[in-house]
């Protein structure tokens, strides 16, 4: 049962919950040659093999410029605002989120919970799957929480309306 509900790729269920810090992996992707748009954007971006969830993709090698002009296809991201992209994603590749030694403890107990409540209905024993759900999101919550505080502080994002009146020409300090 174990076996099976570990087989049938639960790890991306798992590892698209959260941007998990122990699998984000970020890349610089050229554009593919090979795939050619018929109409719109002219340059396709082939999507990695180990890609879970996307956090971010940005025109500039910081991360601090987000790419906001783009399309997501199937196997592609099509745009023309660049031939050079910079891609931040949560991976389930073997040194990324395959690689259990990176699980934080707070993720590997999460992922036992996990387990427990889907093969609790084959265990046809006093296991109550309500105390198992409970346990399942108090653990995702914690691993959650500590997997945020982890993260770099960074100044928040100015709004639309802050935008807005700096295109205008004020200025952040209210000129």
């Amino acid at each position: 049962m174990l076996d099976a509900a570990w087989a049938s790729n639960a790890h991306d269920t798992w590892l698209e919950e959260s941007e998990w810090l122990f699998a984000v992996r970020s890349v610089k992707i050229g554009n593919d040659a090979s795939f050619s748009p018929e109409w719109g954007p002219a340059y396709g971006f082939s999507k990695p093999d180990d890609l879970v969830d996307v956090t971010g993709i940005y025109s500039d090698e910081y991360f601090q410029t987000p790419l906001v002009n783009y399309v997501t296809e199937v196997t592609h991201w099509v745009t023309d605002a660049q031939t050079i992209i910079y891609v931040q994603y949560v991976s389930n590749g073997a040194s990324y989120g395959a690689n259990m030694g990176a699980w934080p403890a707070s993720f590997a107990k999460y992922v036992a919970a996990f387990l427990a409540f889907e093969i609790a209905p084959e265990l046809k024993n006093d296991t109550n799957q309500k105390s198992i759900a409970a346990i399942l999101m108090e653990r995702e919550k914690e691993a959650k929480g500590k997997n945020g505080l982890k993260r770099p502080s960074r100044p928040a994002p100015s709004g639309n309306w802050v935008k807005a009146r700096l295109q205008r020409g004020y200025s952040e300090s209210g000129s």
